[in-house]
């Protein structure tokens, strides 16, 4: 019998994307050094982690669906 994996959604900011910037440019970092890597490692092979990290999400405009 398999089992069941569980899934885990890291849904943040820049940190939870992993942006790296060096010299004026933006990279990611390896998905085993951003944190959403490191908690799946830590979990184990029957962990789905769903890495959904946005960049500056509000900080230039309102939340659309902030109070909705």
């Amino acid at each position: 019998m398999l089992a069941r994996s569980k899934s885990v959604l890291c849904f943040g900011d820049s940190i939870t994307h992993g942006l790296k910037c060096a010299g004026g440019v933006h990279k990611r970092y390896d998905r085993n050094v951003r944190w959403p890597g490191v908690l799946g490692n830590a979990l184990g092979p029957n962990w789905e982690i769903i890495e959904e990290g946005h960049c500056g999400r509000t900080i230039d405009r309102d939340d659309p669906i902030k109070g909705a």
